[in-house]
């Protein structure tokens, strides 16, 4: 929790604490006791403007632009603080998945850790998490770097995207890797006695009667399936996809 105290309290303009206040927020009035309870309990939280060093009341917010003589810039909660509650709200734990947003310079925003030059490849990539060390709070992702939960996104994991096959080889292989799955009796019967794949939108067996370069045979239709066509229209028996995946190859 953040602590206020009397020595927080600003009354000259040009005290050095005030370099680089301009548009930060800030606790506002004309008496010091009453700007020391308002920050203490967060409330009417102004924006200082400007400061007119000439003026009795110097201090000039920025809504109304009226006029203060005392002054308490807003503290920042510790970087462990704002973690903490970021991890809360966003109900992150092990095995979730996170995007990086983008680069950090060492120690930014009071995060004990340092950027390597290897992590750069992550940004703009989605992650598993691998641990969350809750003594630094520092998310540990799944390529072993450690990352300051303000640049990540929580995100759901990404979907393998899938393409045709680009020859019969392909497809066979294929077929043979998901003939492993576990069937029902009738499916792992039909599998023992020829090649059968799924239709997307009735959900009936077909048997395959031809593999061709470009195209496979299917029993009951009169023309060819195109390797595109059978990605579109028909699964394997165990519901996966029948193309490979884009980053196979």
């Amino acid at each position: 929790m953040i602590e206020y105290t009397f020595a927080d309290i600003i009354m000259d303009p040009e005290d050095p604490r005030l370099e680089g206040a301009i548009g930060k927020e800030c606790y506002l009035s004309d008496f010091p006791k009453i700007a020391l309870d308002v920050a203490r309990n967060n409330s009417t939280i102004d924006r200082l403007k400007r400061i007119a060093k000439e003026e009795t009341c110097p201090f000039v917010n920025e809504e109304e632009e009226s006029n203060w003589a005392v002054i308490i810039l807003k503290k920042e909660e510790p970087y462990s603080e704002r973690a903490k509650k970021w991890i809360e709200q966003n109900d992150l734990k092990e095995g979730d998945y996170v995007k990086v947003t983008r680069k950090v310079n060492d120690h930014e925003d009071e995060w004990q850790g340092l950027w390597l030059d290897y992590m750069d490849e992550s940004v703009g990539k989605t992650l598993k998490v691998k641990d969350i060390d809750t003594y630094v709070y520092t998310i540990s992702l799944e390529n072993g770097f450690y990352y300051p939960y303000f640049v990540l996104e929580k995100t759901e994991p990404l979907k393998p995207e899938y393409v045709p096959f680009e020859s019969k080889e392909e497809f066979i292989e294929a077929f043979h890797y998901h003939d492993n799955a576990n069937y029902s009796e009738t499916e792992d019967i039909l599998m023992n006695y020829g090649m059968w794949l799924k239709d997307k939108n009735s959900h009936e067996i077909f048997l395959v009667t031809g593999v061709f370069n470009q195209s496979i045979h299917i029993c009951d239709f009169d023309s060819d399936e195109s390797w595109g066509e059978l990605l579109n229209e028909y699964t394997f028996l165990d519901g996966s996809p029948c193309g490979r995946l884009k980053e196979s190859k």
